[in-house]
């Protein structure tokens, strides 16, 4: 049985996801609350939020069209690509989670730094939290004036501070609020169903400036993409790590990794720092 579709209209400035029929999801027939989603939420950009309609395999919007397709075929583990400003990515993520009778955006957490206790309890992790400071110069406990580019030729700006450094058994990461985030940078996107962890959003890689043309590895691409992760569930039922460079599988009870639903992540692999309070720019 298809899942009956939801309405979507202008409301007070914003947008509103409106309840229809009921909605199966698995095995009962639910009925869900009325969603919304304003423009003007910390961190969001004006930009592609024209009349979208009805999540609906024939909408006149494309990537909506495409998006209704993907949803129906799996409400609560589908993954979709898109390229947009990050309103856009708003407006589609409350459509389709809306349509699986979730509720979007997640409630953020408070974005107070959580460092205090430190992270790095393990041989793997210590001996990441050496390499970030000896590396990077970033402390657990992060700070309002640290700069992070995309990594490599004049990078663009990309954040302004960070909550914490997150060492975690799949490797380290930096923590950001949506506050620090530019973003502007971020127009690639990886939205995930409301049963994944987290969504995707890329930056794009840049043409080299330079009179070669070209960098060091032969690539016209002198600097690029970096991955933001924003987390909407912990993995708290994953006592260990996907595969990676700095994975170590130590089957920890509540998870390999204590991501906060409402924060976002990226790899310091990704990113060049400067302006930290040590050394100002």
């Amino acid at each position: 049985k298809k899942p009956h579709t939801r309405n979507l209209h202008r409301h007070c400035g914003g947008w509103s996801c409106i309840s229809t029929p009921p909605l199966f999801v698995g095995p009962t027939l639910q009925f869900f609350p009325i969603l919304r989603l304003q423009l003007g939420t910390p961190g969001l950009s004006s930009g592609k939020e024209g009349e979208l309609g009805t999540l609906s395999p024939h909408s006149s919007d494309p990537t909506v069209a495409l998006l209704a397709r993907v949803v129906e075929a799996n409400p609560l583990f589908f993954d979709f690509s898109f390229t947009g400003p990050i309103s856009y990515f708003h407006l589609l993520a409350s459509l389709s989670w809306a349509f699986s009778g979730a509720i979007w955006p997640a409630p953020d957490v408070p974005t107070e730094p959580t460092a205090c206790v430190s992270t790095a309890d393990s041989p793997n992790r210590l001996r990441d939290k050496l390499k970030i400071e000896h590396d990077l110069g970033l402390t657990e406990i992060g700070d309002s004036s640290t700069k992070f580019r995309e990594r490599g030729g004049a990078g663009r700006l990309v954040a302004r501070g960070y909550l914490r450094m997150l060492y975690g058994d799949h490797g380290p990461y930096v923590e950001f609020s949506r506050e620090q985030l530019v973003w502007e940078c971020f127009v690639e996107h990886v939205l995930k169903g409301p049963r994944r962890h987290y969504h995707e959003h890329r930056t794009v890689p840049q043409r080299s400036s330079g009179l070669d043309g070209a960098d060091a590895a032969g690539s016209p691409y002198s600097y690029g993409f970096v991955k933001l992760y924003e987390q909407f569930r912990g993995v708290c039922d994953e006592p260990n790590p996907p595969p990676g460079p700095y994975s170590v599988c130590c089957n920890r009870r509540d998870g390999y990794a204590p991501y906060l639903p409402g924060r976002f992540y990226i790899s310091p692999d990704d990113l060049a720092v400067s302006g930290s309070p040590e050394a100002p720019t």
